[in-house]
């Protein structure tokens, strides 16, 4: 069964080798953080094009949808535009 995160990019960090480290925070706000891993012999949850997608949301109000296969692997990513009255009354 697929599972699904939504939340925001806080932080990105990028490596010499190209692999590239993501901070996501969750609509729960629980801090994950995923990987792209440029090595094939290591296992990453991001493909290169998703891990670059998020990349470029960051501090933005873009927010995610991650969903994950059974095997931890990022199988879609979604976008969408959250405005602040996206959260009013939420407290």
């Amino acid at each position: 069964m697929d599972k699904s995160l939504v939340g925001y990019v806080l932080r990105v960090k990028q490596f010499a080798d190209d692999s590239i480290s993501i901070v996501f925070v969750t609509a729960d706000d629980e801090e994950l953080e995923l990987h792209y891993v440029s090595d094939p012999s290591k296992k990453g949850e991001l493909g290169k094009d998703m891990a670059q997608m998020l990349t470029r949301t960051l501090d933005s109000d873009i927010w995610a949808e991650i969903t994950f296969d059974n095997f931890g692997t990022a199988t879609s990513v979604e976008l969408e535009v959250v405005s602040e009255e996206d959260f009013e009354g939420e407290e």
